[in-house]
Parts: C-alpha cells; structure tokens; sequence
C-alpha cells in the first residue's frame, strides 16, 4: 500500500503526547489515529501514520476518529466495510501497530530520523511511504 503523509497533517512526537492534556482542555477531539487539533484557532483534522495508513486503505475517517490503534479498527467489521483488513497487514500487524506508534510518539527523535524510521518500518511490512509538505 503507498502512503503519502502531509506533515501539516501528521500528529506526532511532541503532539502526540500532549495529545491527552489537549483533549481533556477541549482543544483536540479524537484517538490517537485521528483528531481534531485546535491551532492557531482553527480546528484541523491530524492523523498519526497508523491513522494515514488507515485512509489509504480507505478505512472510513469517522471509523479513525473512534479507534485509539489499528488492531481496534477490527469492530468495524460488523458493519460490512469496504476495505480489506488484510490491505492494512499484510505481514504481522501488531508489530507494525506498536513499532509504529513507539517511533511516531517519540518526543526525543528530530522530525527527519523520524520519519526515516518510519518509512523503514513500513516497508518491512510491504508499504511504501512518504513524506510531503
């Protein structure tokens, strides 16, 4: 699966981990795959790249919006969606889930190794991804 992640878009590291003080100061709404973040006073919709891969897998946004990680993007199968759970792991999807939101969340990596060891991370697991402003 090719996924294209726009920075502007993208919650992570610092973000990621205020992401529970802002919620509960009413500023963001949402998971950690996707939110609504306030800034600058605008609202804007940020997803992690686990949420990214999601929207590329056409996971629908209200279905993110409810799922704190991949692996509970599962109960949305009751109600018959379009993608294919096998489009999101092809390979052992726990590994992905957690190795993923360790290196998105970590406050400690500069924005560029982070995104390189992102993009490594999901080509392992047959994604390609990239990076735009």
């Amino acid at each position: 699966m090719k996924v294209v992640i726009k920075r502007a878009e993208w919650l992570c590291g610092l973000q990621s981990h205020a992401f529970s003080d802002a919620q509960r100061a009413s500023s963001t709404v949402g998971t950690h795959l996707q939110a609504i973040v306030t800034e600058d006073g605008e609202k804007k919709v940020k997803r992690c790249c686990l949420g990214h891969l999601g929207l590329a897998c056409g996971v629908p946004r209200e279905d993110l919006a409810q799922a704190n990680t991949l692996a509970e993007l599962r109960d949305c199968f009751t109600r018959g969606p379009a993608w294919s759970w096998s489009d999101l792991f092809p390979h052992l999807w726990r590994d992905l889930d957690l190795d993923a939101q360790r290196v998105n969340d970590d406050a400690a990596l500069l924005p560029e190794e982070r995104e390189e060891r992102l993009i490594k991370l999901f080509r392992s697991h047959g994604h390609e991804l990239s990076f735009v402003d």
